[in-house]
């Protein structure tokens, strides 16, 4: 189903099936890794299209794992791990254009709503140091203005 939705470009009915597709690449992480690789990948991509990039990296670097785990594919685990770090990249820019634009519309219930991602993404020892103070201080001015109302 899972595959089917992707195809059809129905991304959210097939990231609405993550809980059920986790629980079946975890089932068959170790003696079938690329079918939960697949699964991981699938769930990934699909996450992309909504622009959930900390989704997508958060599932790309499970699939990771289970690969280098089982030595699977080991000559696109470089392939993977710079998938990786695009997302990371794209997972900033996102937060930043998000946060800049719900401050443009005064939405500061909105800029607080991306608080949670925004703390993984800073947390993040190889997040891109320039996104990661444009972010600050954008949030920043959010909390300045939620202060001052």
């Amino acid at each position: 189903k899972l595959l089917d939705h992707l195809q059809d470009g129905d991304f959210a009915c097939a990231v609405g099936l993550e809980e059920n597709a986790v629980i079946l690449a975890e089932a068959v992480a170790n003696s079938e890794p690329g079918t939960a690789g697949k699964i991981y990948g699938n769930l990934s991509s699909a996450y992309v299209q909504l622009r959930r990039y900390d989704k997508a990296l958060m599932l790309s670097t499970r699939q990771l794992e289970i690969w280098e785990h089982m030595d699977y594919l080991p000559a696109q685990h470089s392939v993977l791990k710079s998938q990786i770090d695009g997302y990371k990249d794209f997972d900033g820019r996102d937060l930043t254009y998000l946060l800049q634009d719900a401050c443009v519309r005064k939405d500061w219930k909105g800029a607080i709503a991306l608080k949670d991602r925004i703390t993984m993404y800073m947390q993040d020892p190889s997040a891109d140091r320039g996104w990661t103070c444009e972010i600050a201080n954008n949030l920043g001015l959010v909390y300045l203005q939620l202060n001052q109302l």
